[in-house]
């Protein structure tokens, strides 16, 4: 999944996911792909940041935080069916 712009929509950057991430169950649960795009546009927009001494520990902070999203998903989403989540 490689890109080397910055993805112009939620929709467009879908297309660029490989098959396997959109066929796990994780996929499924809304916030899991949103969370994903949310780790690549922070790619896409620390990538200024080091140039700046400041900016590098800011970038290194947005991303390792972004990435956390998707990761906390996960964890939380280990166990757990999507059938269950739907039920009231």
């Amino acid at each position: 999944m490689e890109m080397s712009e910055r993805p112009k929509s939620f929709e467009a950057w879908q297309e660029t996911i490989s098959e396997a991430i959109r066929n796990s169950s994780l996929w499924e649960y809304q916030a899991y792909p949103k969370a994903l795009f949310l780790y690549e546009l922070a790619w896409f927009d620390c990538q200024q940041l080091p140039r700046d001494p400041r900016g590098r520990a800011i970038a290194e902070q947005l991303i390792r935080s972004a990435g956390s999203i998707c990761a906390n998903i996960g964890e939380a989403l280990e166990g757990i069916t999507l059938a269950s989540l739907a039920s009231p």
